[in-house]
């Protein structure tokens, strides 16, 4: 066999190449360290600029092949780096509010997606929003969950990518129609956030009652569990917020001027929202201290209340010497696992276990959509007992029922004799 000369290792954009020259002089690429249904390929050419070039055309080709690019590619002129085409979907969601662009929260939010998927894509080679494929989506899906984050982080993360693709095509036409293939991704029904019973919500408020220095987190928690609040919307509430009795939780984002609303009042949901003040909540505002700022919650040292302030010294001086009492069963969420998020599926819960009709508590959360409220509603085993107690559902052979005598083993032979008799 011939002496292979002048073997190079060439890592292109998709494959990782062998280039060598035969004693002819032509190139060749051997492609078969990659681990898939690669082999050697004549380059047709002896010049090795030439042939740099013919691999480049090649490693795309074959990719294509393998469904790990896009056939749009072969044919582009204009391709859209990754960063560019980020850029432009991010100035359209700056856009203002009123044509439909999002709040700051929410930029930051996709910014942090945009960062995870470029650092995937340098990893895999992947430099224009062209080379992009379907099959690439469900690679960085994948990636994603290697890393751990949660369902509901993959399904955020694929999903904006996929509004990207849809800005691209449909509203700047920088794609082709042909590189929107808009994502089915399910939505996970299951609960991954602990909610507290009772007895636990009672015990977290008694053993900060017990500490003076704790007395302003036992209001903070029992606000929380009253209300159903977010901690940063429970932050934000000021005394001009108390008004008839009832708690108004202010989105002032669409009102005023654009630096008036950049100073703005802002809720999750968007809009303003009230609801009725509980007996134990009115117990703790007549305790409150009224400060200059006019905010209605401050933290240990009399500053304004900072949620992730609270999330820490609330994990720290609650959480964590309480858990010994509330033991969580192995590889199941428990009491070690509650955050301050918690109290609002306890108070969820405990509202749709009293019987509170879903429209009223769908305004007092803020959402318009009842499936959220199942999301947030966890059955209690006692709960559910009583109610299934409660239920007439064979009518008045429920007394007969009980007075039939329990079967015996005499009495289970008799009837299978009698059954065997009549053939059945």
């Amino acid at each position: 066999m011939a002496r292979l000369a002048r073997q190079t290792t060439i890592s292109s954009e998709y494959f990782t190449w062998i280039l060598f020259q035969r004693p002819n002089g032509i190139f060749y690429a051997d492609g078969r360290g990659n681990r898939c249904d690669l082999k050697r390929y004549s380059l047709d050419t002896s010049d090795r600029a030439e042939a740099i070039q013919t691999l480049k055309l090649l490693d795309l080709k074959m990719a294509i092949n393998l469904g790990k690019a896009s056939p749009v590619l072969l044919n582009a002129k204009d391709l859209l780096a990754i960063p560019d085409g980020i850029a432009s979907y991010m100035t359209y969601v700056k856009r203002p509010i009123i044509s439909g662009g999002t709040r700051v929260s929410s930029q930051k939010r996709y910014r942090a997606v945009f960062d995870k998927f470029q650092t995937f894509a340098a990893e895999n080679h992947l430099t224009c929003w062209q080379a992009v494929t379907r099959n690439t989506i469900d690679a960085y899906g994948a990636w994603l969950e290697e890393q751990d984050y949660a369902y509901s982080t993959v399904r955020l993360e694929l999903n904006t990518i996929n509004q990207l693709f849809k800005h691209l095509v449909q509203d700047t036409k920088r794609l082709p129609a042909s590189c929107y293939q808009p994502l089915k991704l399910r939505k996970s029904d299951d609960v991954t956030r602990y909610c507290y019973r009772s007895t636990e919500v009672e015990q977290m408020i008694a053993y900060c009652l017990q500490q003076p220095k704790l007395h302003w987190l036992a209001y903070v928690l029992t606000a929380l569990a009253t209300t159903g609040l977010r901690i940063s919307e429970l932050a934000s509430l000021r005394w001009s917020d108390i008004q008839n009795g009832k708690l108004v939780l202010l989105d002032t984002s669409r009102r005023g001027t654009r630096k008036q609303r950049q100073q703005a009042r802002t809720t999750k949901g968007g809009y303003t929202r009230s609801f009725p003040i509980h007996p134990d909540l009115q117990a703790v505002l007549d305790r409150l201290l009224r400060h200059p700022d006019g905010f209605l919650f401050h933290g240990p040292e009399g500053g304004r209340l900072k949620p992730d302030t609270v999330r820490l010294i609330f994990i720290r001086e609650v959480i964590t010497p309480l858990s010994p009492l509330f033991p969580t069963p192995p590889d199941e969420l428990g009491f070690a696992d509650g955050r301050l998020h918690s109290f609002r599926h306890y108070f969820c819960s405990q509202c749709a276990d009293s019987n509170t009709p879903e429209q009223m508590l769908m305004i007092w959360l803020g959402h318009r959509d009842s499936r959220m409220v199942r999301h947030y509603y966890h059955l209690r085993d006692n709960t559910s007992v009583e109610h299934m107690h409660k239920l007439n559902l064979v009518g008045t052979a429920s007394a007969a029922l009980r007075q039939v005598a329990p079967l015996s083993e005499t009495s289970t032979a008799a009837v299978s004799a009698t059954t065997t008799e009549k053939g059945v």
